[in-house]
């Protein structure tokens, strides 16, 4: 059965349901220190309500009384990153809505899970892009999503579902915790191997004596096509494991000279990057089946001790190094700065050694 969301919800609201944006500015006051309560922004679930909170006073919560949140509600993300959903947490402290999100109240207490497992759905998230509009900032509103079809199913059928998924989820969740710890016994092996020796400095040398540095790709939108060779991004790289994302970029009709064609046990290195966090992060090119280059903001790094410098560029021991170089208006490593930074020198054996371990743990996280 098709039917609009609105007739199925209580409620369906946003930040500026109260007043125009003129009389909340007068009304409302935001504060960045607790106050009487929350308002809850989308980037709050992901800190899960810890930190970078934002608050309002008594006089502010009650002239948000349209918007005011209880526990249970789903929040929608409907300008920028269209397709987020959330469900609200019950905490301790009065909460309401901030801007830039949607609030929708299902008008039966089992609804909220299932509409929430509904917009996470490939079909859930197309419906979200069709109302969408605008394209350097995706939005959409209140009244179109009221409006929104919804294929309703019986209430045995969505209790069933969000059953399921529920258990679903919870494999999950455990599986990403072992595979967590299965990262964790890596890093519990590197410094039980190498900790003492990095600090000693009885190794100590740079990394342009034990590696090559090659700068990415520089090409011209005109080269991006449908098919050809995979540029390789700092998207590329999750979890310091190589992945080829959905929207993977591709280039044709380009002479890419042969050592910037990525090779087996490359190291690909996010170079350059807005984010001071992901300078330096790093993967292991293991076996591509496909040609790959990288672009201008990325390096490969090529030596005989790929799995050692990985995990070394990926410890604390670099971090530490590579903060004191960077600066406030750029986040990057040239091939100057990489040849320059210390790192111990390893051992034939000892790259053996650890690249048998790794090996095995990557075994059991593929299981």
């Amino acid at each position: 059965m098709i039917v609009k969301l609105e007739s199925i919800t209580e409620r369906i609201t946003d930040y500026v349901a109260s007043g125009s944006f003129a009389s909340l500015k007068e009304n409302v006051k935001i504060y960045k220190t607790p106050n009487y309560a929350i308002l809850v922004k989308t980037a709050d679930f992901a800190n899960n309500f810890k930190k970078d909170l934002t608050y309002t006073d008594k006089q502010g919560y009650d002239y948000l009384k349209n918007s005011n949140l209880f526990g249970g509600e789903l929040i929608l993300s409907n300008i920028g990153s269209i397709g987020k959903v959330f469900i609200v947490p019950k905490l301790d402290m009065p909460m309401t809505l901030a801007s830039n999100s949607i609030m929708v109240k299902p008008d039966k207490n089992h609804l909220a899970k299932w509409l929430y497992y509904y917009f996470l759905s490939n079909y859930g998230h197309e419906q979200l892009l069709s109302i969408t509009s605008g394209t350097s900032m995706p939005k959409f509103n209140k009244t179109s999503l009221k409006a929104l079809e919804i294929k309703d199913k019986s209430l045995e059928e969505q209790l069933n579902q969000v059953k399921s998924l529920d258990c679903i989820l919870s494999v999950i969740a455990k599986e990403r915790v072992e595979l967590s710890l299965l990262d964790e016994l890596i890093k519990s092996r590197f410094n039980e191997m190498f900790s003492k020796i990095i600090y000693s400095g009885d190794r100590e040398t740079n990394f342009g004596s034990i590696c090559d540095g090659i700068i990415g790709l520089t090409y011209k939108p005109d080269n991006i096509s449908d098919e050809g060779t995979i540029v390789l991004r700092s998207g590329n790289i999750q979890n310091n494991n190589l992945q080829i994302i959905d929207d993977v970029v591709r280039v044709s009709n380009i002479n890419i000279p042969d050592e910037k064609m990525v090779r087996d046990l490359d190291i690909l290195m996010c170079a350059r990057n807005g984010s001071a966090r992901l300078v330096g992060k790093t993967c292991i090119i293991r076996n591509p089946t496909e040609q790959m280059t990288f672009g201008a903001f990325m390096t490969i790094i090529r030596t005989k001790y790929p799995y050692i410098l990985h995990h070394y560029m990926n410890s604390d021991f670099f971090r530490i190094q590579l903060k004191s170089t960077q600066t406030a208006s750029v986040n990057q490593i040239t091939n100057g700065m990489l040849k320059e930074y210390s790192v111990f020198s390893p051992t034939d054996a000892e790259e053996k050694q650890f690249r048998s371990f790794v090996e095995q743990i990557d075994k059991l996280k593929f299981n």
